[in-house]
């Protein structure tokens, strides 16, 4: 699978997140002529997040996003079009991050 993912901060406390992937699959449907799929699976969502410091260091964040998403399977034979699932998402779990770093452990429930 390739994919993308990203997020941007427009305050310290609200995000925009996306993403997207796609993979080329075989189906296991036997009575197509070809087996040839693609999935596509694309995501956006909005996350809030509060700041607490942990330490003099460390920055915990509790946050909490929705979002929503879809998936869709395109089949290469003929008479058979694209499927598509669509999804709603809630989530809500903390991450853990030093101070001043890029980088940050995240945990999702969702």
């Amino acid at each position: 699978m390739f994919g993308a993912q990203g997020a941007l901060e427009l305050t310290s406390n609200f995000h925009v997140l996306g993403s997207f992937g796609w993979t080329n699959s075989h189906s296991k449907f036997g009575a197509l002529v070809s087996n040839q799929a693609h999935m596509l699976q694309y995501d956006a969502g909005v996350e809030v997040n509060g700041v607490r410091e942990f330490g003099q260091k460390y920055l915990l964040r509790p946050f909490a996003g929705v979002g929503g998403g879809a998936r869709s399977y395109q089949y290469k034979d003929a008479g058979i079009g694209t499927k598509t699932c669509v999804e709603g998402t809630e989530r809500w779990d903390r991450s853990f991050s030093a101070d001043g770093s890029r980088f940050a452990s995240k945990r999702e429930a969702m």
